[in-house]
């Protein structure tokens, strides 16, 4: 007798097999959900970011703005009001004597505590540029005559309590070379980029271990110690002052009065440099620049002591015709010059400026073989030590003067209006903001619980995939899907098959059956096809019909043996 469980038994392996074969690989799949999620949380990091960042831009506008009134209120104030007496009555500001009222004063001095001093000051001794990563910058007319000028030649250093001071035989040495900083772009020559501070030098300084030779760069605009750390001997690796950004002279020479002379070839440098170390030090303490570098006993010595030491007598003047100007008197340094510490604002701009086009600073390693300029490198940094991790990955360019009020050209007519710091490129939007972290969170949160249940090996949510992010599936060419698909289900096919057979082979066939024709090949391959679900109703329905057979022939079976009518049993 056939076990009647044994088509059950094999049903049961049949399509745990099947399942089985049928189960995914989610490895792909929990791999892309997690990186999309990093993805989530680094653009939710940086809209948080932006979000700052635009707020800072609109107060400091608003501050700019503010700031910009309250001048303008005092400048109406100042030319409407006229001024007391010593005997305390009012005077006014056009006296025939020509004196000037504390108010006008107030007003010069503004304008004297601002770059409207260069703009104004240098115009008749250069020209003004205007250039996209620096804003305005002036060029001398020396430097644009003579290719070979350089700043920091023309003069000579004199040591002072607040470190190597430069002492210019240019009339606008007074500016250049103590406030602001220097850079050189190709195919126009060195430029000035203004500065607010004043310095007794903004240059790098290195020398060779026996003192024979000195040299030093101008510092590039980007450096600004007195917002960062102290300027040491990691300088060049930080900002990328090159061999060509320096000029060097025996350290004898450093007691001329003018460099012009001295300076050695440039071409020179490759050899003098790989001999030097960096001995800068620039420090900022209470608002205060000093600049030290060589040390000035050795410096001293060698130049048969000819090399003075200086204190520095700084003179304030705010006069805008004020003769700035740096002499040694005695054993002091008589410093005339503006306020140490400028205003980033004007009120005018510089005439006819010109503009740059396609700018390109070199930082001094062009025209350098690039084997020679890495292996000058790799001395750069074995003899300096590193960078401070407080410094940004990048130096930053100096911010851009502010323009208030900027007067029409022709006189007579009203000032033109404020040109305030321009808005943020992304102004603050707090209702989209809302909406896109929202949007984030929501997905998240979708891709966390699918994350889940492909981890559990339950179904996860039916929903599509995130925008930007492709599945497996996606990924896979659509033939590649289609052959993968049928390679998976033809074991399945097979055992549907054996299966069937299997179960025609035990189940009772009733008479109807015995004479039905043979299952053809369409017939076949229909019933392979069959869903799971439909197995079951086909195997249900079978043991019912078997069961109907099985009733019939008991039936019949009893009636033959039954005895027939008016028999009795003896």
């Amino acid at each position: 007798m056939k076990n009647p469980f044994l088509p059950l038994a094999f049903v049961a392996s049949v399509l745990a097999l099947a399942s089985c074969n049928q189960q995914p690989d989610n490895s792909a799949q929990l791999k892309a959900l997690e990186e999309r999620i990093r993805q989530l949380e680094d653009q939710e990091k940086q809209i948080q970011h932006q979000t700052e960042k635009d707020k800072l831009a609109t107060d400091r506008t608003a501050l700019e703005a503010e700031k910009a009134k309250q001048q303008e209120e005092q400048k109406t104030i100042a030319h409407s009001t006229p001024a007391k007496g010593s005997n305390g009555t009012l005077r006014d500001s056009s006296s025939s004597n020509g004196t000037m009222d504390a108010d006008s004063n107030n007003v010069q001095e503004m304008g004297a505590n601002s770059f409207n001093l260069f703009y104004e000051r240098l115009q008749p001794e250069g020209h003004w540029l205007e250039e996209s990563n620096y804003g305005y910058v002036w060029q001398p007319s020396v430097a644009e005559q003579d290719e070979n000028w350089r700043p920091y030649t023309d003069g000579h250093w004199a040591y002072t309590d607040r470190g190597w001071t430069w002492l210019s035989n240019e009339d606008f040495g007074w500016a250049t070379y103590h406030y602001g900083r220097w850079a050189r772009v190709r195919d126009t020559g060195w430029v000035w980029v203004p500065g607010a501070t004043w310095a007794p030098a903004w240059v790098s300084w290195r020398q060779t271990d026996q003192y024979a030779y000195v040299g030093w760069a101008p510092l590039p605009p980007e450096c600004d110690p007195a917002s960062s750390e102290n300027v040491e001997a990691w300088v060049d690796n930080y900002y990328d002052i090159g061999p060509a950004a320096y000029v060097f002279l025996r350290a004898v020479d450093l007691a001329r009065s003018s460099y012009r002379g001295a300076i050695l070839p440039s071409q020179q440098n490759l050899t003098i440099i790989a001999q030097t170390r960096n001995v800068t030090n620039i420090t900022c303490h209470h608002n205060v620049v000093n600049s030290f570098g060589p040390q000035y006993p050795q410096m001293a010595q060698l130049t048969n002591y000819r090399l003075g030491s200086y204190q520095i007598n700084y003179q304030r003047q705010t006069q805008p015709n004020a003769n700035f100007k740096t002499v040694i008197t005695g054993n002091q340094l008589q410093v005339i010059s503006p306020p140490a510490h400028l205003q980033n604002t004007a009120t005018i701009e510089p005439q006819n400026p010109r503009q740059i086009q396609q700018t390109q600073v070199e930082r001094g390693w062009q025209n350098i073989d690039p084997d020679k300029a890495r292996q000058i490198k790799r001395v750069f940094q074995q003899g300096a030590p590193p960078i401070p991790k407080a410094l940004p990955p990048q130096p930053a360019a100096p911010p851009k003067a502010v323009f208030f009020n900027v007067p029409t050209k022709k006189p007579g007519q009203p000032p033109a209006a404020a040109r305030l710091p321009q808005e943020p490129a992304m102004p603050v939007n707090n209702d989209q903001i809302a909406a896109e972290r929202e949007k984030i969170e929501a997905e998240m949160v979708l891709l966390i619980q699918q994350k889940q249940a492909l981890l559990t090996g339950q179904r996860p949510p039916n929903t599509p995939p995130p925008a930007g992010q492709q599945t497996v599936l996606a990924r896979e060419a659509p033939q590649k899907l289609q052959a993968d698909q049928q390679q998976k289900e033809q074991p399945v096919k097979l055992l549907r098959a054996q299966f069937e057979r299997t179960k025609q082979l035990a189940a009772p066939k009733s008479p109807v059956e015995e004479q039905a024709p043979p299952n053809r090949p369409a017939d076949q391959a229909q019933q392979l096809q069959a869903e799971p679900q439909h197995e079951e109703q086909a195997i249900q329905q079978q043991h019912s019909e078997a069961e109907k057979v099985k009733q019939t022939e008991e039936k019949k079976t009893k009636e033959e043996r039954a005895p027939p009518p008016g028999h009795s049993p003896q």
